[in-house]
């Protein structure tokens, strides 16, 4: 690369001049990134703009569609990750605290909403789950040895695994997998998850 470089023309010793850098969407587009605090500022700058695009959609929705469009929000933040609870419930408590929305009922919808999406996770692992791990499992190390320990622990210390994981981001969705996974008792998964919920919410 360096051998290369030094026989371009224009390039002199001390580095390119000016007038001769790589433009952009060139070959050497790469050198063009911003390197050290600017690069890290300039994806500081790039998820806090993907962080307000998501907020406006939460907020619109929520004032478009009201109690509905906030469970639907909720539903979806256990489905597509991109939508976290963090960005919709801010706005409900706004909300609520404007007097546009009554706490009772945000705190219903909203937990009525999580309750749905994480059930949804837990049938779809319960019912083709086991044989999605079976034919695939060994690609990404879920060996039967490893799925008995999981049944284990989830029998011995199911229920607070799953109260406990609903206060921990991207565990709050992901706990239903193993839940169901494990045949986790639903009874039981409905009550744990809907106090969880709404304690977090």
């Amino acid at each position: 690369r360096v051998s290369v470089a030094w026989n371009r023309p224009g390039y002199r010793q001390g580095g390119y001049r000016l007038e001769d850098r790589p433009r952009p969407g060139g070959p050497d587009r790469h050198l063009n990134a911003p390197r050290g605090p600017a690069g890290r500022r300039g994806a500081r700058a790039g998820g806090a703009a993907t962080v307000a695009r998501v907020t406006d959609v939460a907020v619109e929705i929520i004032t478009a569609a009201g109690y509905l469009g906030l469970a639907a929000l909720m539903l979806l933040e256990c489905v597509f990750p991109p939508i976290p609870s963090e960005v919709v419930l801010p706005f409900a408590g706004f909300a609520v605290a404007s007097g546009d929305m009554s706490f009772p009922l945000a705190l219903a919808a909203a937990t009525a909403g999580s309750l749905a999406g994480n059930c949804l996770l837990y049938l779809a692992a319960r019912s083709g789950g086991t044989a999605l791990v079976a034919r695939h499992g060994h690609r990404v190390g879920a060996t039967a040895e490893r799925m008995a320990r999981l049944e284990a622990w989830m029998t011995r210390w199911g229920s607070a695994t799953v109260l406990a994981c609903r206060a921990v981001p991207l565990a709050r969705s992901a706990v239903s997998l193993p839940a169901g996974l494990a045949r986790f008792p639903f009874p039981r998964f409905v009550v744990l998850t809907t106090l969880g919920g709404a304690i977090w919410n």
